[in-house]
């Protein structure tokens, strides 16, 4: 830009700011130079009003060479611009009542899309808090948990262009002497030497662990929440020790208070991967190389961008062995943004799902909007008359109403910014304490500089499609009706209309879902798992933590059963792996016959002892269960539910046949001795289509859980069975929770989804029944003389209340049919999300037509008592 261009556009810009200043030199030049060319005329012999009307006409007019002069000085397009956006103001001050309605119509659809867009972007969008950020990625191949064997390839050969760290973030730990004074467990992040490096993250008290450092001792990293709660808040625990499931751990260092972790999940501390050993005796994954069980995260070096780095990283995987030869083909690497919670492709389905309604809320209001502008339109019909007959172009008037459309839209956009502010600060303190229950950190909720950004977007998206077809329509006049102010004709009827059907379309999918999820909560609440859970409660207990050698499991495992079985309180008891509708654990199955890699069949399986099935009253349909020798010798046979039986092996008898686990190492082929009847031990909202029962492992030093059947689930039972444990081993921490609690835990998805789809429908009906109100009101005024004629030629009340609620019942049934039908396709395909309902459940769709009718009918119902009442003599006077 050149130093006069600069010059003219700050003086054009200093002028339009002094406007008021402007005008006035523009005066007063103007009158200079009237009164010299005045007094040159006097000069030549006319009189002084001849002289004052000759130099008028010399300059051209006064009006229009002020008007060319501040153009020629000022910016005209942004001075009408303003012009019009003051006279817009001016207008909607004029109307309270529809710039009310509008911007809280308006503001409600825009709160509702900012506060949802803010939540998804502080965890899936906004980088971590971490010093480069941008420069951290998150690494995957297909799945987010990868093998040793795949990180050491990676932090090895690709060390040249990223420093890639790994940690498994699912650890837990015993911390203290005793199981009464540790006060329970620690979440633990086991991590590799350049985690915190990776991070560059420092803590303020200590020092962190160091690639390549040989320390003398095992070393533990705190978060600020351990060290305060195990050392008090004051105190400095670095150097002071630590005993984390038996073993003694020296505190190397305290991680500051806001440190956040490249995740959700944040530890109460972090222990090197070389030291898992010194927590679960036996264990090594540096000797268990294709076990998935870490995250990693990488830093990029400087001058390398992502695609590069990914291309190489890919290439190196190409050349990992896999236990999976076909992974390396169908998964590359993948570099990801370093957010708390990445999106995946199985995340997008239920992100679409959460977005759409609250972006059908948003739809029903700017369809509302343009119907109340549509129908104020309508009524400024003489206002725009007289502006054309006045010159005004209909470009002209068009930019007049889309100011005012987008000046409407940007006070609907601040009032939905405070609706997103305050729905922020309820959903953070809400999920802040859920989260907080689980173990997790949520980040702040607010407001950001993109969340403004979009919030100005999606206001001025709203102005252009609720203002552009009233606009349109308001400019498109029969001067002479509009003049009598007589109605928009049909085609603003027919606009009018649609707009109302697609708003009761839109609340109706709403609320069938609403009523879809409603039904699904009540049939969960009666469905059958296909296994007894009364009086049935779980202990679970971890003797891997506890340092317990697989000799001391079993002989563990062997004391309690002795001791439970002579309690009175209890009826029976079983082992397994976990009980049903809590971990799925999978496993690939390979039939007899079939070559590697063909037709593997997935299953979740759960490991068992013999007195489970008859503890849940899972029947066998065909052969036994399991037997004690077969429990102690480790016998390969299986018990397949029905489902697996068919799938394996259609058409066939499933005893006796064989297959085989595939896993890590040889596993024997392993015959099939019972089939058990179809249970939901995976999802309660089906059955399982596949599902194996192995024997279970008394040795084994997993999590485990005991599951007993108890004459009554009552406080002295539980404590009864706690004791128990504590006489055995009073330092193993152990937790009781009934089956009745993993069936509510079950059941909180379908009755917050119900909760939240009832709000959403109920508040879209709102909007719908405000829109249909407001429609309503307009055509009754359009037909006002016809309603006074016909009462004057002896149309009783009736009739007219008939021919309104006629009127708009159409537009209502129009609206239903099509949200009945669309809410059908949506269901049939989420039909895997209700609990044993049909798509096209009829309760749920005749409350949704009940309710919506009835609704339409209340909004109805003024304008039509207001229609019934018209005094025929007032418009007979005016015809």
């Amino acid at each position: 830009m050149t130093p006069d261009l600069l010059r003219a556009l700050l003086f054009r810009v200093g002028r339009l700011v002094r406007r008021n200043r402007v005008d006035s030199e523009i005066d007063d030049e103007l009158q200079f130079h009237l009164d010299a060319l005045t007094e040159e005329n006097l000069a030549r012999g006319m009189t002084e009003e001849e002289a004052r009307q000759a130099a008028v006409r010399a300059i051209g007019g006064t009006t229009r060479t002020k008007e060319e002069y501040r153009d020629g000085m000022t910016f005209p397009v942004i001075e009408s611009i303003v012009r019009d956006a003051w006279y817009g103001l001016r207008a909607l001050r004029r109307a309270p009542a529809f710039t009310l309605t509008a911007i809280a119509v308006l503001g409600l659809g825009i709160g509702l899309n900012v506060g949802l867009v803010s939540i998804v972007r502080a965890l899936c969008y906004r980088p971590l808090p971490l010093p480069g950020a941008e420069r951290i990625a998150g690494i995957t191949r297909g799945h987010r948990v990868l093998p040793y064997r795949l990180y050491d390839a990676l932090r090895e050969q690709g060390k040249e262009h990223i420093d890639v760290a790994a940690y498994d973030p699912y650890a837990t730990v015993q911390v203290g002497s005793t199981a009464q004074s540790s006060g329970g467990k620690a979440r633990a992040a086991l991590v590799s030497d350049n985690f915190f490096r990776v991070l560059n993250t420092r803590p303020p008290r200590g020092s962190v662990f160091q690639p390549g450092a040989v320390e003398p001792a095992a070393f533990a990293v705190l978060s600020h929440r351990m060290a305060a709660r195990y050392f008090g808040p004051e105190a400095n625990p670095v150097g002071a020790t630590i005993r984390l499931n038996q073993q003694l751990f020296t505190v190397m260092g305290v991680m500051p208070a806001e440190f956040q972790g490249p995740d959700l999940m944040l530890p109460d501390l972090w222990i090197r991967l070389s030291d898992e050993g010194l927590l679960r005796p036996g264990y090594d994954i540096r000797k268990d190389q294709d076990n998935r069980r870490l995250i990693l995260v990488g830093r990029l070096a400087p001058g390398v961008t992502r695609r590069q780095v990914q291309e190489e990283l890919s290439a190196i995987a190409a050349r990992v062995p896999e236990r999976r030869p076909d992974e390396a083909e169908v998964f590359p690497i993948e570099l990801r943004p370093a957010v708390l919670f990445p999106l995946n492709a199985e995340m997008l389905p239920f992100l679409f799902l959460l977005m759409a309604p609250t972006g059908m809320v948003l739809l029903i209001a700017c369809a509302n909007l343009a119907n109340l502008l549509l129908a104020r339109a309508s009524r400024r019909g003489k206002e725009m008359a007289t502006r054309v007959a006045l010159g005004a172009g209909r470009g002209r008037l068009i930019r007049q109403l889309m100011t005012e459309s987008v000046v409407l839209a940007l006070m609907g956009g601040l009032a939905g910014t405070l609706v997103a502010a305050q729905l922020l600060q309820s959903a953070s303190r809400f999920l802040g304490q859920q989260a907080a229950a689980m173990g997790l950190v949520l980040p702040a909720l607010q407001l950001d500089a993109g969340v403004w950004v979009f919030m100005l977007g999606i206001s001025l998206v709203s102005a252009v499609a609720c203002g552009i077809t009233p606009a349109l329509n308001a400019t498109r006049l029969d001067l002479a009706a509009a003049v009598r102010q007589e109605g928009g004709g049909a085609q603003g009827s027919r606009l009018r209309n649609a707009l109302m059907a697609a708003q009761v379309a839109v609340c109706t999918v709403l609320l069938c879902a609403a009523g879809l999820m409603i039904r699904s909560f009540q049939q969960s609440l009666a469905t059958d798992p296909g296994f007894k859970t009364e009086r049935v409660v779980t202990v679970h207990y971890d003797l891997a933590s506890a340092g317990y050698t697989s000799a001391q499991a079993t002989a563990f495992q062997r004391r309690v059963a002795m001791r439970l079985r002579s309690s009175r309180s209890v009826r029976s008891m079983a082992l397994a792996s976990s009980p049903p509708l809590s971990d799925r654990p999978t496993i690939s199955i390979l039939v007899p016959g079939e070559p590697q890699g063909d037709r593997r069949a997935s299953s979740p399986y759960n490991q068992v002892s013999p007195e489970f099935f008859r503890l849940f009253g899972i029947a066998i349909t065909a052969g036994r269960s399991f037997t004690e020798a077969e429990i102690a010798e480790g016998a390969p046979v299986a018990v397949v539910s029905q489902a697996t039986a068919r799938r394996l092996w259609p058409g066939e008898p499933p005893i006796g046949q064989r297959f085989r686990v595939q896993n890590d190492t040889p596993q024997p082929w392993r015959e099939v001795v019972g089939v058990a009847e179809d249970t939901r031990s995976v999802w309660l909202s089906r059955v399982d289509e596949n599902y194996v029962y192995l024997p279970f492992d008394p040795s084994k030093l997993e999590l485990s859980a005991l599951l007993v059947q108890l004459d009554g689930d009552t406080p002295a039972a539980r404590t009864e069975l706690t004791d128990t444990f504590r006489a055995i081993d009073p330092e193993l921490p152990v937790s009781i929770e009934s089956m009745g609690e993993v069936l509510n835990r079950w059941r909180l998805l379908p009755l917050a989804g119900s909760a939240l789809a009832m709000c959403l429908g109920v508040m879209a009906l709102s909007l719908a029944g405000v829109g249909l109100y407001g429609v309503m009101t307009y055509l009754v005024g359009q037909r006002r003389r016809e309603f006074g004629i016909r009462v004057a030629l002896g149309a009783s009340k009736r009739i007219i209340l008939a021919m309104v609620f006629r009127q708009g019942f159409r537009i209502v049934a129009l609206g239903l049919g099509i949200g009945v039908l669309v809410a059908a396709a949506l269901a049939r395909l989420l039909m895997g999300s209700f609990y044993g309902l049909s798509p096209y459940d009829p309760p749920a769709f005749l409350f949704v037509m009940c309710f919506v009718g009835t609704a339409a009918l209340a909004s109805m119902y003024g304008p039509a008592t207001r229609a019934a009442e018209v005094d025929p003599a007032a418009y007979l006077r005016e015809e």
